[in-house]
């Protein structure tokens, strides 16, 4: 029976990175500097989806408001 050779050297690998980053400061400070950088760029870009969103909505408001408007202005011919 063949061993699998691609899960093995996949754990081999997994198993020397994350030795490394348990026994390297550096590595952690980078890993961890790396995440909060992720986080910020998250945060930023939910912010500018949310503002995104509100402005359409605030769009859609006003535009359905006029077109309320307009109709109930109109003369019933």
């Amino acid at each position: 029976m063949a061993i699998p050779l691609f899960p093995f050297l996949l754990g081999v690998a997994t198993g020397a990175a994350v030795t490394y980053i348990v026994s390297n400061r550096g590595a952690q400070k980078r890993l961890t500097s790396a995440a909060e950088e992720m986080g910020d760029a998250v945060k930023a870009r939910a912010e500018s989806v949310e503002s995104a969103v509100s402005d359409t909505v605030d769009e859609a408001t006003a535009a359905v408001k006029d077109a309320a408007s307009k109709a109930s202005n109109r003369d019933p011919a």
